[in-house]
């Protein structure tokens, strides 16, 4: 029924925001993967500079086929990530819609910023500034599908 709020409103909101949390988890396991932080200073004065470079400038160092399979995974690993980001927006309330879209938006990003400041301390890992751009791009893709599906339902 239309207006009508209950269990069912309440358990249709938390599976959005527990398919939220799990793809930020797989992406934060992904990025941290096997987890094997360094925290000597030795280790990280010479790797922060490397999330400050240019984006794409770690990408353009690569092989072509590296660089656009890398690429094309960073933006993927981030549509599950709009997908049910969106999903969680379209649950809120819309009076507040605006504002939650804001802070989703800055909280995507500061999330994205943080992961690949934790690949410092990882001596497997490379930081770089372009898969945050990367990241983002994909939530704006899961989030567009899920905007372009609502309209069509």
């Amino acid at each position: 029924m239309p207006g009508q709020s209950g269990p069912a409103s309440a358990t249709a909101s938390w599976i959005p925001n527990g398919g939220l949390a799990l793809s930020l988890a797989f992406y934060v396991f992904y990025s941290w993967s096997p987890f094997d932080f360094q925290l000597s200073g030795e280790f990280i004065r010479p790797r922060v500079p490397m999330i400050l470079q240019a984006p794409f400038y770690g990408y353009y160092q690569n092989p072509e086929i590296k660089a656009v399979n890398d690429l094309l995974l960073k933006i993927a690993l981030g549509v599950p990530i709009g997908l049910t980001l969106g999903w969680s927006i379209g649950v809120s309330s819309p009076a507040y819609r605006r504002v939650v879209v804001a802070i989703a938006l800055v909280m995507t990003a500061v999330f994205f910023a943080v992961v690949e400041a934790g690949q410092i301390l990882l001596p497997t890992r490379y930081p770089d500034s372009t898969d945050i751009l990367l990241g983002l791009t994909g939530v704006f893709v899961g989030n567009w599908v899920v905007r372009r599906w609502r309209r069509t339902s």
